[in-house]
């Protein structure tokens, strides 16, 4: 984007706008979000393993980190799913066995029947 007249091209060409994000990003150094899907589900998963921390903590750590790593900022809903996956999918390797044993004993119950 040489000029800034160009920016008068948006309402003329919907392509344009993602063009000119392509290069930000390329000029910047950023990486899609989709080629660091991986890696951020990887670090919320160690997150998850190693803290209790809830969804809302988890959110800020993963925002962190892909600032930190220089990957572009999904839409919000798209990285609040992608934390209650990995963490439903974490949560029985982080849950002490006790726990989930108690929880079926139980039955919906604090206390053993």
């Amino acid at each position: 984007m040489q000029e800034w007249t160009a920016v008068k091209q948006y309402g003329d060409r919907p392509q344009t706008p993602y063009d000119h994000a392509a290069q930000i990003r390329d000029l910047l150094g950023y990486r899609e979000f989709s080629a660091a899907g991986g890696e951020v589900a990887a670090f919320i998963a160690s997150r998850v393993a190693k803290t209790r921390d809830s969804r809302r903590e988890l959110f800020d750590r993963a925002v962190l980190w892909l600032i930190e790593n220089r990957v572009l900022l999904p839409g919000i809903s798209t990285l609040s799913r992608l934390v209650a996956e990995v963490r439903r999918r974490s949560w029985p390797r982080s849950t002490p066995r006790w726990w989930t044993r108690r929880r079926r004993t139980c039955a919906g119950s604090w206390w053993p029947r």
